[in-house]
């Protein structure tokens, strides 16, 4: 479940607290993409901060609005919400683009377990004001993929059968170098540059990062 949240300042701290509406990040990426020229088989990016001024047609920013994740609404033991931050993505194709590897980069806001039978409305008690993360939790980096429907609009790869993204060349490249950059913004996840299993992977096969 994707959620918009607002900023709300309380003295010297901010709380969230939702706005009653969705997103839906492959429209927003497909959105970010045809601003940047619509990349094809290289890689580009986009910030939280892009992806909110396109979802609000420029009338919010990443001071006013977050983008939000509710990675198990369904659950009934616990809830987990995440934030997204920034995107790195890929978009391969010939003339046209035909699907979307990216790697999300994100952090926790909210996490509680132990819950004996979450109801509805308990759920959205909880989730009605919210702290701006959760001072314990970790930034995070998640590989995910976009593909394009019949109508040309990019959707979320097919679950069920596989979600994996088979990266090569110029796109594994990229994303080396993405996962490397984002390892070192985020110090309690930090990655070593020379003893990780994506680095001796991808510089398998396509070289070590220049």
């Amino acid at each position: 479940m994707f959620l918009v949240y607002k900023t709300v300042k309380e003295q010297d701290r901010i709380r969230l607290r939702p706005v009653d509406e969705a997103y839906k990040l492959p429209c927003l990426l497909q959105n970010a993409w045809n601003l940047k020229g619509k990349p094809i088989n290289r890689g580009w990016e986009v910030s939280a901060d892009e992806l909110i001024r396109i979802y609000s047609a420029k009338t919010h920013t990443y001071e006013t609005r977050r983008l939000l994740t509710d990675w198990n609404p369904s659950s009934k033991k616990e809830i987990g919400l995440v934030e997204v931050l920034h995107v790195y993505a890929f978009t391969c194709g010939g003339n046209e683009a035909e699907w979307t590897p990216f790697l999300m980069k994100g952090r926790d806001v909210f996490y509680k377990q132990g819950y004996a039978n979450l109801g509805e409305s308990d759920r959205r008690a909880v989730l009605a004001d919210l702290p701006e993360f959760d001072p314990d939790g970790l930034e995070f980096a998640e590989f995910l993929y976009c593909k394009v429907n019949q109508n040309r609009n990019w959707i979320w790869g097919r679950t069920g059968v596989t979600n994996a993204a088979f990266l090569q060349s110029e796109a594994l490249r990229f994303f080396q170098k993405a996962l490397l950059k984002v390892s070192c913004e985020c110090p309690a996840v930090r990655l070593s540059n020379s003893d990780t299993a994506f680095d001796r992977i991808s510089e398998r096969l396509v070289g070590p990062v220049s």
